[in-house]
């Protein structure tokens, strides 16, 4: 045994957060945090008094008449550096790394302040103008052909490519900085969502504050994009009616900014992936893996009826969450469809439209255009890109998820 009668255990989370009939256990500086019941945390609480494992089973079988098994528990755990062994035959776990923070030292107080009233109020104002002119002139919304340029591919690829991934770390950026206002500290990264390659802000840390203090972190992002996009929505209904001028290509390259916005604010609808919306809907409901609970819930669903499959042994689901889960399973499926329709209509037709393009320029040969040959060169590399990688990533993880599922299965 790991963890004998005799052995005593140092508790090392420093995060204990109530969450309705459950607790949140963990450690903000490894990003760890695990879902416990209640009577788990009277263990702890006796092992950190100095308890052996034995005297904290005996205190809790005298309690609640029966023995738990502590060895599980307790290797778990450690497993996830939230308790050492303390032995002098054994050494002490490592655990998880500590994580490395961005704009850690970015202070609270400037945080709360700039997600403070007078800010959010202003978005509100901007978001609400936006849909007054709108309703007076709904021309001002582009459609898919915005991104459609015939010349000078690489200037204006590169134009919306710098001004797409600014608008980009502005978004995680507010991310970060709610996050900081209370009290939190998060870290960027690159992942993905089914095939395409994002941005994305990891805070882990808001297990560590109360359900209502999460909201504002989680929209954040969303909260700045609406107001950028509601900006832009002013300045083209502005040069459109007269109140100022605006060059024809700049008016153009706004509105290709505008649909960036705009399908990205749609992006965050889709609550059938872990867009920042699904986290609000998830920690409104109070369920702590909604999207991998409801899939595993399929997959144990599908292979009662298709013995091919394989059979799976549904997932234990608290009943308060599986309410959720089932009705959301609804929303899972939609959503895919979704997803392809906006892929067929959307994706695929502006790939189409710019390899037709590129491929003309490219056939042509460099003799032809030197300038036109090297623009679709760069334009090849810079949309091709992102997009290979985001495929990758999500096949990749495709086959660690079956990879994993196989293995828990034999």
């Amino acid at each position: 045994m790991r963890f004998p009668p005799e052995a005593r255990v140092i508790l090392r989370a420093t995060v204990r957060q109530p969450d309705g009939e459950e607790t949140i256990l963990g450690r903000s500086d490894t990003g760890v945090f695990l879902v416990l019941p209640t009577e788990a945390l009277e263990i702890l609480d006796d092992l950190d008094a100095g308890k052996t494992v034995g005297e904290a089973q005996a205190r809790f079988e005298e309690r609640h008449g029966e023995q738990p098994d502590l060895e599980e528990l307790l290797c778990t755990l450690e497993e996830q550096g939230l308790v050492e062994l303390w032995t002098a035959e054994a050494q002490p776990s490592r655990g998880p790394e500590r994580l490395r923070f961005h704009f850690a030292g970015f202070p609270e107080g400037l945080a709360r302040r700039i997600f403070g009233p007078v800010s959010l109020a202003l978005c509100a104002g901007l978001v609400t103008v936006a849909l007054i002119l709108l309703a007076l002139d709904g021309s001002v919304l582009p459609d898919r052909k915005a991104l459609y340029f015939q010349q000078n591919l690489t200037l204006i690829t590169f134009l919306i490519f710098s001004a797409h991934h600014a608008a980009l770390l502005v978004h995680e950026m507010a991310h970060l900085v709610a996050a900081r206002a209370v009290g939190v500290a998060s870290r960027l990264g690159i992942g993905h969502r089914l095939w395409i390659l994002v941005a994305e802000a990891d805070m882990s840390g808001l297990w560590a504050v109360p359900r209502e203090k999460r909201y504002l972190p989680l929209l954040a992002g969303p909260l700045v994009d609406a107001a950028s996009a509601s900006l832009l929505v002013i300045v083209l209904f502005g040069s459109r009616h007269g109140w100022w001028p605006i060059p024809q290509g700049v008016a153009a390259m706004i509105s290709a900014l505008l649909f960036i916005y705009l399908m990205s604010l749609l992006w965050q609808c889709f609550f059938f992936v872990r867009t920042d919306l699904y986290y609000v809907l998830s920690n409104y409901f109070g369920c702590k893996n909604l999207l991998g609970d409801t899939e595993a819930l399929l997959r144990s669903w599908l292979g009662r009826r298709l013995p091919l499959l394989g059979r799976r042994e549904p997932p234990q689901i608290p009943p308060h969450e599986l309410r959720v889960v089932k009705a959301y399973m609804g929303v899972w499926f939609l959503g895919r469809v979704l997803a392809l329709a906006v892929l067929g209509f959307v994706y695929i037709p502006l790939v189409v439209h710019y390899t037709v393009t590129v491929s003309r320029t490219l056939g042509a040969g460099y003799r032809a255009d030197p300038y036109a040959f090297l623009d679709a060169l760069v334009t090849t590399a810079v949309v091709l890109t992102p997009m290979i990688a985001g495929w990758w990533l999500w096949l990749r993880s495709l086959a660690v998820s079956h990879r994993k599922r196989s293995l828990n299965a034999a």
